[in-house]
């Protein structure tokens, strides 16, 4: 998928900052659901 994205755009900057903000997104994701799992089990 990166390697496709890289690719189109053919801009390293581009493509670090889409990995950026996919790591945020991964991270929002992950503390989203650690609190959805401690709010359930308290």
């Amino acid at each position: 998928m990166a390697i496709k994205i890289m690719k189109i755009t053919g801009n390293k900057s581009d493509w670090i900052l889409h990995l950026f903000h996919v790591q945020k997104v991964n991270n929002a994701l992950f503390h989203i659901s650690l609190h959805q799992v401690i709010t359930h089990f308290n």
